[in-house]
């Protein structure tokens, strides 16, 4: 079983504090076709049809943990359901984040994206920012649409763990955004080198202490 790390329970509530001259920036897509194109054959896919294996994916608030399961029952596009089938909903709120942790290392991965749209209610163009365990951040704004995107990351170094957080979202009807995810692809890769346990801990569990308010490189906004 993956052992769920210490900074995803310590982190949650914000954005780390890393400073900017050891901050790396992942390769972000939104083209399923170009995030293929990296080549090699995926190590794992899941439509979540059967869960959310081999991920392991957590709403974290404060101290807080709660394992998430698939959705399912929804029509396309209502509450983020990507076309209709099984999706899982990810909320990156004021005080909550959505933790991805993979059963191996990974190297790359991406998913087929939909903003949260409820009646009048809907996240669409609000912006969310992400953050690995080892050190790796970016952002990326949904679409304004109620329509499927895509989303892919490579990272420089293999990562054991995931952290979507809200980045800003101004102008929208509340103070959370979500959006659904479905058709995952992942990559796995060799075992890393341990990681900086410090600077981890001094990153993730210092979310939202002041980097909320500074622009990170690797920002991309859908049409």
């Amino acid at each position: 079983m993956t052992k769920f790390k210490p900074w995803a329970i310590a982190a949650i509530g914000a954005v780390a504090m890393i400073a900017p001259a050891t901050a790396q920036a992942a390769t972000v897509f939104t083209d399923r076709a170009q995030f293929l194109a990296l080549g090699g054959t995926p190590s794992y896919t899941t439509d979540f049809s059967q869960g959310t294996n081999p991920l392991l994916i957590f709403q974290v608030a404060g101290e807080a943990v709660e394992q998430i399961t698939p959705v399912s029952g929804y029509e396309a596009g209502l509450i983020g359901s990507v076309d209709g089938s099984a999706f899982v909903q990810v909320l990156a709120d004021v005080a909550i984040t959505t933790v991805f942790s993979f059963t191996s290392t990974t190297q790359a991965l991406g998913f087929d994206l939909r903003p949260y749209f409820a009646g009048e209610l809907s996240d669409a163009g609000e912006t969310v920012g992400f953050l690995t365990d080892t050190g790796e951040m970016g952002s990326f704004t949904l679409s304004s649409l109620n329509e499927v995107g895509f989303l892919g990351f490579s990272f420089d170094t293999p990562i054991e763990q995931l952290a979507f957080y809200r980045l800003d979202n101004e102008g929208g009807a509340d103070a959370s955004t979500a959006f659904g995810i479905d058709n995952v692809v992942g990559y796995a890769a060799a075992v890393p080198e341990p990681s900086s346990w410090a600077m981890m801990l001094v990153g993730f569990a210092m979310l939202g202490a002041g980097a909320r308010y500074r622009r990170r490189s690797a920002t991309v906004a859908y049409a």
